[in-house]
Formats: structure tokens, sequence, C-alpha cells
């Protein structure tokens, strides 16, 4: 009996738990890819291997938080609408045992449909992300299983372990209530004091412009990456007092406004609000930090993909270039011309000049305080070059005074003085330096110093680079090449040398971005599937507590014309505020990511600016999509 009214109550009640059903299934599947990936021994073995499984690791978290928050959010809503029927099978004579166990048949059959589905789209779908990986990653040769075991134990025990702790929470809730409270539940409205929304607000308020102040005056030092995260976190606290408390005030505002409030289709649309202010509040924040978060993480996904080639190209200025305390020794060079002949290259015109060894600083104002050992205050990497070397390099004759300087920076301006080593000279800005590399790859903005003389302080490096061309020029085949030049080159140069070639920073820097546009895709598609059911859980329940209200006034007199512009006029005020509100994160988060976004030596700022607007373009198209679907189903249910 118990078997057969658990299967009655889910096709009674398929319109909620399809969506929930299909969402787990996504959830699931997506978990499964994550796990099949990390159990991918060719992707184990590349050079990347370890920065590639460090950011699986990471996305998987993450979809499993995300797929953990929305079974409980679901499975809340779920067990709200199944109260009143708990209630009236106790009142017919059923334990709490009974119901426990029908609780428990529900959760079975929910996790064993759940699982299947999610291991044959994860199993289908992990081919497409995984010859997708591998593309991202420029791999021609990777092997691939037909099926991953482990990945399938792995989803099996998180989904099993999700539904054992949703069944002990259900248990404990039936356990709990009587059968009058089981029957009654949900039908009462909540209660807001008349001074918790303004202090709510205030706390809120206060948070998320603590959160902003941050994000905004973000500087791209090595601990930006960290107060980012910090501000998000403010945002997302602020974020739900703000809604909570702006909900009601404006609810009742809006009641006061008699012109406005005593017209049928707003009449009913507030009055409606009203009696579930705080959950509405709740839910629409939880809507906007999820729009937002798609907004961000595609963001700074997809920005750090497309400028690639301009970091590699700040890394590298020509193909190879060698740095090294003193001049290159004739063996040293003897060795290179013998290396490139055995592997085919041919080189180009060599370029050698001196400069300063790089080193970091604090730029505070107009001072520049230097140091050789890293520090989380630094926030420049600072290349000091002399008048002659310049010359050589750029063909262009300057002549400097003792005092005088030329900078080049990729997003700062320097004011007219600077002070390097405790000298303070004039400058003028260089807005062009084809040189202007990053010899170091820090994470640090690169500012280039133009002075008559190199300072005493400043120790002199010697840097040897050129272009060269193999035949077929495969990434595979440049990185031989690279690996066998910089094989042994220290120790045949008797002096430490600092080798960087643009096919190993190429092979690195793919393995890294690949995997960031690749987890930040699968994330964002968590994100998106979470928010459209969310939404649609909203709607569907607030649906179904406004039903009999509907019925009620058409009952005395409401036409079929004024009931839906009172839908419209509701749905209206829940959805644009999540949306005017991830509008707002995102114009406040995006000067912060593309402050981070510089530690990856990217500073295209109109890249990020087009980027920014399709991402917001794209996100604003499916929130619309997701408001007529969500609308259809709100008319469907009320009528």
């Amino acid at each position: 009996m118990l078997n057969k009214l658990v299967i009655s109550s889910l096709k009674r009640n398929r319109q909620v738990y399809l969506p929930y059903l299909l969402s787990v299934l996504v959830l699931g599947a997506l978990n499964y890819i994550f796990y099949a990936l990390m159990a991918n021994s060719s992707l184990q073995d590349l050079e990347s291997g370890f920065a590639t499984n460090v950011l699986l690791q990471l996305g998987s978290w993450i979809v499993i938080i995300l797929t953990a928050a929305f079974m409980i959010y679901a499975n809340n809503f779920i067990a709200r609408r199944r109260e009143q029927e708990m209630g009236l099978y106790s009142m017919l004579g059923m334990t709490s045992k009974n119901l426990i166990a029908m609780i428990g048949l529900e959760k079975l059959y929910l996790l064993l449909a759940g699982l299947a589905g999610s291991v044959v789209v994860g199993q289908i779908f992990e081919k497409i992300a995984f010859q997708s990986y591998a593309k991202l990653l420029k791999l021609t040769k990777v092997k691939e299983g037909w099926l991953s075991l482990a990945a399938i134990g792995k989803t099996a025990s998180l989904l099993a372990a999700l539904f054992a702790c949703l069944f002990i929470l259900d248990a404990i809730k039936v356990k709990s209530m009587t059968p009058r409270q089981l029957w009654n539940s949900g039908k009462k409205a909540a209660k807001v004091g008349k001074k918790t929304p303004y202090l709510g607000g205030a706390i809120g308020v206060i948070l998320v412009g603590w959160g902003y102040w941050l994000a905004v005056t973000t500087k791209p030092t090595a601990s930006a990456l960290m107060r980012f995260f910090g501000a998000a976190f403010l945002v997302i606290a602020g974020t739900y007092f703000v809604f909570i408390a702006a909900s009601v005030v404006l609810l009742k505002f809006l009641q006061t406004r008699k012109r406005y409030y005593y017209q049928p289709k707003h009449f009913i649309a507030v009055s409606g609000l009203l009696q579930r202010m705080r959950a509405n509040g709740a839910s629409l924040a939880s809507v906007c930090l999820m729009v937002s978060a798609v907004m961000v993480v595609l963001f700074g996904s997809i920005s750090v993909y497309s400028g690639k080639e301009e970091a590699l190209k700040s890394w590298n200025p020509k193909d190879v270039v060698i740095q090294t305390e003193k001049p290159l020794l004739k063996r040293t060079r003897a060795y290179i011309k013998k290396t490139s002949v055995k592997a085919g290259a041919k080189r180009g015109p060599v370029t050698e000049f001196k400069m300063a060894d790089p080193v970091f600083a604090e730029r505070t104002g107009n001072q520049l305080k230097v140091s050789r050992t890293f520090s989380s205050t630094a926030n420049t990497s600072l290349m000091l070059l002399d008048q002659a070397n310049y010359q050589k390099l750029t063909g262009q004759k300057i002549s400097l005074k003792g005092n005088q300087a030329l900078v080049h920076a990729r997003q700062s301006r320097m004011g007219t003085s600077l002070t390097i080593y405790g000298k303070e000279y004039q400058i003028k800005q260089l807005d062009q330096f084809k040189w202007a590399y990053n010899p170091d790859h820090a994470v640090l903005e690169p500012v280039w110093v133009i002075v008559k003389t190199l300072p005493k302080q400043a120790k002199p490096v010697y840097v040897y680079a050129y272009n060269y061309r193999i035949a077929g020029s495969s990434l595979k085949q440049r990185l031989n090449y690279e690996k066998k030049l910089a094989y042994n080159l220290s120790n045949v140069n008797a002096s430490p040398v600092n080798f960087t070639g643009a096919a190993m920073n190429e092979a690195m820097y793919t393995g890294l971005v690949g995997g960031v546009i690749m987890i930040g895709l699968m994330i964002s598609v968590a994100l998106i599937l979470t928010t459209a059911v969310v939404i649609y859980f909203k709607q569907v329940s607030e649906a179904y507590a406004d039903r009999s209200r509907f019925v009620t006034m058409q009952q005395v007199g409401l036409s079929e014309q004024e009931s839906s512009q009172a839908i419209h006029v509701q749905v209206l005020l829940i959805f644009f505020f999540p949306l005017a509100g991830g509008l707002l994160n995102m114009l406040i988060a995006a000067p912060a990511v593309k402050k981070v976004l510089y530690e990856f030596s990217i500073y295209n700022s109109a890249m990020m600016l087009k980027v920014a607007f399709w991402v917001t373009v794209a996100v604003f198209a499916f929130y619309l999509a997701i408001y007529a679907i969500t609308t259809r189903v709100y008319r469907r249910i009320v009528g």
C-alpha cells in the first residue's frame, strides 16, 4: 500500500517532481564528468597535469556545493507541498513510522532514477567535454576509456549521501510535527516586525557597501584574488539582508500609494506578495546572486581565454629569451647553434641588450619601494633600462639628463615624477614600447623605466633573444627543440641562465587557461540550471499559494483580463529586481575581475568590455526566456 501511495503521489505531483528530477540528473551528470576527467590518466600525464588536476578538483567542489544547495532548496519546497498530504494520511490512521517509510521509498525512487539518468547523460556528454577539453589544451594524442567505473562509484556515493541527508531532515520534521501541524503547514503568513526590515536593510547596505568598496579599491597585487573573494562574501551576505528588507519596504510603500494600490491588478499582486515577504526576499536574493555569479564566472573565464595571445606575447617578446648574469660565452653560443641545427630550427636575427635584473616594488603615489623578495604588498614588477640599450632596441635617439626618465606601464599613469632607489626622476610616459615584456612572468604589473645610466643598486643582466622556424612548426616540435636547448644550458654557460621559450609558455598557459574556460563553462551550466529551477519552483510555489485567492476573487467578479494583468504585475515585481541587482553586481565586480586578470598578464580593456557586454546580453536573454516560461506555468496553475 505504501508503495502505491508513493507512486501515486509522484504521478500526481509530476509538475514539481519532473523538473526536480531533471535538475538532479543534470547536476549529477556534471559531477560524473568532473570525476571522469579527474580519473583520466592521459590528462594526469600532461606537463600541466598538476594545474589541470587542481582546477578540476576546485570545479568539482563548486559543483558539489551547488548540487547540495539546490537539492536542499528544492526538497524543502517539495516537503512543504507534501506536508498537507502527510497530515491527511496521519489523520486517517497512519503512524509516523509509516510516513517516514513513505518518505524513504520516495527518496529511493528519486535516487535510482537520478543516478541512472546522471550516468547515461554524463557518459554521453563526458565524451563531448573530454574532446572539447583536449581541443582547448591542443592535445593530439589522448586516451579515453569507454566507461569510468571510478566516476560512477563517486557519483553514486555523492547522490546517495545527499538523498540520505534529505531523508533524515524530512523524517525529523515529520516526527516532530502533529497531524494538525502538518495539515496547516504553509498556511500562515510570515510576520515581520516594524523595525526588522529597516535594521536588516541597514546591515545589508553596510555589508554590500563594504564589499563594493573592497571590489572597487582592489589593486593588482598578489593578494587581489583573496581580497576579491572577501568582497564577494560580504556582497552575498549583504544581498540577503537587502532583498529581504527591500521587498518588505517596497511593498509597504506601494501599499501607501492609494492611486497605485487600489487598482485590481496592483492590489492583488502587492497584497499577495505581502503575505510571504520574508521568503520572497530570500528567494529574490538567491536568484540575484546566481545571476551575478553566472555573469562574473563567464566574464572572467572567457576573458582569460580571449587574452591568451596577449599574455603569451607579454611573457616572450621573441620565441626564445635567455637571461644571464654575464655575457654569453662562446661555447654557449656554439651549444645553441649546434642544438638548433640538430633540431632543424632556423634562427632569425638575434637581439642582445643589457638591463637591470627585474625586482619587485610597492608603488605608493610617486614612490617605488624596491625589494628583491616577493611580498603581498608588492604591486609592481620593475625593469630598468639605460638610454643606450633603449636606443639599441628601438632605433630611436633620445637624450636624457641624470634626473629624467621615460616610463612605460600597461595600465597605470605615473604622474610627473617617480622616486626609485631614493632618487627622484622627472618622468615622461611612453605609450608604446614593443620590448615592454614581463621577464619573470610575475603576477604584478610590469613597469619599464628608461634612465640615462642604471643606478648603482641595480644588478645588470644580459638578454639574448631570437625567433626561429621549424618545418611543420607543430607545438610538439617546438617544445622538443626548446626543451633540448634549455637542458644543460646553465652548465654549458658556467653561470646561472634564465631560459623562457614561447612554446613552453604556450603549453603551460594553454593547460591553465583551457582548464579555466572549461571549468568556468561547466560551473556556469550548473549555475544557469540551478537559477532556472529555483525560479520555476518559486513561481510554482506562489502559484499554488495564490490559486485559492484568484478563484475566490473571480467568483466575486474579477475578470480574466484583470487576473492576467495582476499576474503580470506580480511576476514583473518578482523578476526584474534580481536582474537589476545582478547587473549592478556585475558592474561593480567587473573592475575587480579586471584587476585579477592583470595577474594573468591580460590588460586589454577593450576586449574585456566586449566580453562583459556579450555575457550580459546572453544572460539577459536567458533570464527573459525563463520569465516567459514561468509566467505561463503560473497562469496555468492559477487558472
